[in-house]
Formats: C-alpha cells, structure tokens, sequence
C-alpha cells in the first residue's frame, strides 16, 4: 500500500453562490484521488496542494492540481482577499520550512508572483500553517498566525500595514499557548447563535 498524507484544508468561497473550493496538500500519488488501481511502494510525489469543488462537504467534484511545483515540496496555504480579483496566498515550503507569500489579481486561479524581489520568507523563523485575516478596527492592518512548531510549539501572531510587503512584524496581540494550527474551539450556545447569524 503507497504511503500518502492528506491534511491542512482550507475552504473558500464565492458566498453569493455556496459553492466552496476545498484545498488540502497531498503527499503520496495523485492518481489515488481518481482511479480506483491498485497502488504500492513509497510516495514519489513531492507535497502538492489540490483542490475539489463542493456545495455540501460531503460530495466533491474529482480533485485536481492548484500547487505542484517541480522539486518544491508545498503545504499549508491560506489566502487574504483585497477585494475584487486580488488576493495574497500564504504557503509553506516544505524544503526550508518557511513561508512566503505570493499576490494575483486574476482570481484564485491566476497568475501569482512572490512579493518580495528576493524571494525570501515572511519571517525567518521555520513556521507552517498561516491562517490570515483582517484588522476589524484598524483599516489596511491585517494579521497573520503562524505555527513556530519549532521555536514556540505552536501559534504565534504577526500583523503588517502593507500586506503587499511580503515581510510580518511580530504583533502584540495574545493567543493561547501551544494553539496549534487545525485546534477545534469550544464554542457556547450564545456564540454558537451569533456565529451562525454571520453565515
């Protein structure tokens, strides 16, 4: 049996028609996803990031490639909307363990270009799983939550006022210790009514 591995989902979608992207990074052979053969032997694919439509999370259109870079392992993305068909994605090269950040403005599946000239990384530290979001009180500020699995065992925040810089400062704000990226919260009745108001 191959060894594969299918985590870090994210979904995104157009709310006027509920029709979400599901993107999950895959290691192993892509053709498990669309054949029924039999597979055996290691994995000889590098990590790569796929996505499938879905109205409901429970039946998906076939899976098909959206990240698959040639001898660049890549997990863990996430993206920030700026409105229109612009949008910054944030991903983990699996090589150096570090993410970087990419800007488009055609859509979730244009063309990307890296932010920074020099091709470095958001932060310097080894860190995966960025979960980014916008300041509600503070117009232009956005924050962005990085795993430092190594450093720190988990979360730590980050926010910029010029996303397009493709670098993070360390923010103040705090969050619980060792809240690791894909952590469920427990939610009360009175949260769980007015999270659902917002959908």
């Amino acid at each position: 049996m191959v060894n594969i591995s299918c985590t870090g989902h994210r979904a995104f979608t157009a709310p006027a028609t509920r029709v979400y992207v599901d993107f999950t990074f895959l290691q192993g052979e892509p053709t498990l996803f669309n054949s029924s053969q039999q597979h055996t032997g290691a994995a000889t694919t590098p990590d790569q990031i796929w996505y499938a439509y879905t109205s409901d999370f429970i039946t998906f259109t076939e899976a098909k490639p959206y990240i698959t870079l040639n001898g660049t392992p890549v997990i863990d993305l996430t993206f920030l909307p700026l409105g229109g068909n612009e949008y910054i994605r944030y991903i983990k090269n699996e090589t150096v363990t570090k993410v970087w950040a990419e800007y488009t403005n055609g859509g979730i599946f244009g063309s990307w270009q890296r932010l920074t000239a020099d091709n470095t990384y958001v932060i310097s530290d080894i860190a995966e799983g960025p979960l980014a979001f916008w300041d509600n009180q503070v117009a232009n500020k956005a924050h962005i939550f990085l795993d430092l699995y190594i450093s720190e065992k988990g979360y730590a925040a980050f926010e910029t006022g010029n996303v397009r810089a493709g670098t993070l400062t360390r923010s103040s704000t705090n969050i619980p210790k060792l809240l690791k990226h894909g952590t469920v919260l427990p939610v009360n009745q009175a949260q769980y009514n007015r999270l659902t108001t917002l959908l």
